[in-house]
């Protein structure tokens, strides 16, 4: 009989421990799930207030219209307004089809355009390799930075050698979301200009000095 009375004590004494345990598993876990409700009620206002101070940016440009491939001594030119001084590059969207493009002459120059449309000059220029261009990526078009860039226009010439090519560098052509000056596209030396899906424009993002430099 006493044999039977402690190993009744030792299974209450473990249930009793159990209980406890348990109890104190769940007040922790009552107290973790507070906390991160807490955590997450001030990240969540923290969020908010970031976005009503800092508004994410309006896409520069609409849905994709068509595109153009660069090849066959084609011109291609985009206007484009700058706000800031120290301009140092342009990001240009390409597109390939899905191929990696052969390499050719391909070269790019940055004409300074008057209000009047006129042409002030070639301020920067280089070249563009079409095989190290990706689909649906950016060609990334570095110079020395243009101290006073601020409120000028520019316009972007893509040009390239004559013949076709079995896999070109191309450009997608986008609908503008306020009004721009359509891109264009033609042959060298006067040649015919090219039928485009109007209105449309190139996606072309500048890049500045950054602040401080």
């Amino acid at each position: 009989m006493a044999t039977r009375g402690r190993f009744t004590d030792s299974i209450v004494a473990q249930v009793r421990l159990a209980a406890a345990w348990a109890l104190a598993l769940a007040v922790v876990a009552a107290g973790a799930t507070a906390a991160f409700r807490g955590v997450d009620a001030r990240a969540r206002a923290a969020f908010a207030e970031h976005r009503r101070l800092a508004p994410a940016p309006q896409a520069a440009v609409g849905e994709v219209v068509g595109s153009v491939a660069v090849v066959d001594d084609v011109v291609v030119r985009h206007e484009f307004d700058v706000a800031d001084d120290g301009l140092t590059g342009l990001r240009l969207r390409t597109v390939t089809w899905g191929a990696t493009p052969e390499e050719y002459g391909c070269r790019w120059s940055l004409v300074e355009v008057a209000a009047d449309g006129r042409s002030l000059g070639t301020v920067r220029s280089g070249t563009l390799s079409p095989a190290a261009a990706t689909d649906w990526g950016y060609a990334e078009l570095r110079f020395d930075p243009i101290i006073d860039s601020a409120a000028a226009r520019y316009a972007l010439r893509i040009t390239t050698g004559p013949g076709p090519r079995e896999k070109p560098l191309g450009l997608p052509l986008f609908r503008p979301v306020e009004p721009a000056v359509d891109v264009s596209v033609r042959q060298r030396h006067g040649g015919p200009r090219r039928d485009l899906p109007l209105p449309a424009v190139l996606d072309v993002q500048p890049v500045h000095v950054p602040e401080g430099a």
